[in-house]
């Protein structure tokens, strides 16, 4: 008797599972795709695509890139309009604004959006809200832009398409990153050339010497900016030369990324830099 009550128990808290997960798929839906779409498509999207919507979460909560791209092959995510458009993405993080505004405004120019510009920028209730506007024949492909955001450590906590012009994205940092930033590791060289003169190295050692010279031996005059997870500046530092042909600079605490460069021109330092990080 215990052991049917117990089923009984169980297919109930699934059953009521089920319809939470199921409400809430359906309401994210709503957010993604536009009143008409949704509508006309109700029964083929939930009682079809998404008849499993537990299918749809990972870790984190809903699985949003899953969605959107299950959206994409069933030809439900218009982005496209008739004419060029003014088109608004709304970025909110609790995160420091210089992190956040490099790392969609760089997202957007992998994308072929040099000119996006920003129209706001401002905290509320401890977030930091940026709004980027940019004119095209499209809206910003949500799958590709969240592709790009992973690159600098983001995760995706909520996307909403608020109207035909405009999306709101959520994001959560897990770890800070940037791309082009070359790994530093102790008593491990590396040598890279840089056709736009400057160098990005990224360490999660909390102390160390970083040690460097130009490849081909050449004159340089280096600034090393160093800074914390977040950006915030720590220190720039303009190192002379040792007799061995080195440049060195002290790595103070808290330095998780260094920025190279030359202090006259960036085509003194673009034909390559050795570096190496020794304790």
């Amino acid at each position: 008797m215990y052991q049917c009550f117990l089923n009984k128990f169980i297919f109930v808290l699934l059953s009521v599972y089920g319809a939470l997960y199921a409400q809430d798929m359906e309401s994210v839906l709503r957010g993604l795709l536009d009143n008409k779409t949704f509508e006309k498509n109700r029964s083929f999207i939930i009682g079809g695509l998404f008849r499993n919507p537990q299918l749809y979460r990972n870790e984190y909560g809903i699985d949003y890139p899953k969605i959107l791209i299950r959206l994409k092959e069933n030809g439900l995510l218009k982005l496209s309009t008739s004419s060029p458009r003014a088109f608004r993405i709304h970025i909110e993080a609790h995160d420091t604004p210089i992190f956040v505004t490099r790392s969609v405004q760089n997202a957007l120019k992998s994308l072929g959006y040099y000119y996006a510009t920003p129209i706001q920028a401002e905290f509320i209730d401890g977030y930091f809200h940026l709004v980027m506007l940019m004119n095209a024949e499209s809206a910003l492909d949500p799958v590709s832009f969240i592709l790009e955001l992973e690159k600098y450590g983001y995760r995706i906590s909520s996307i909403k398409r608020t109207n035909d012009i405009t999306w709101r994205y959520v994001l959560v940092l897990k770890y800070p990153k940037i791309p082009e930033a070359i790994p530093l590791e102790y008593d491990i060289e590396v040598a890279q050339g840089s056709l736009k003169g400057e160098y990005w190295y990224a360490t999660s050692r909390q102390k160390g010497v970083f040690a460097f010279s130009s490849l081909d031996s050449r004159i340089i005059y280096p600034e090393v900016a160093m800074y914390d997870a977040a950006l915030q500046l720590i220190s720039i530092e303009k190192p002379k030369q040792n007799s061995d042909g080195e440049y060195r600079v002290t790595i103070p605490s808290k330095v998780v990324f260094l920025r190279l460069s030359d202090q006259y021109t960036p085509s003194n330092i673009k034909t390559g830099i050795r570096a190496v990080l020794r304790q």
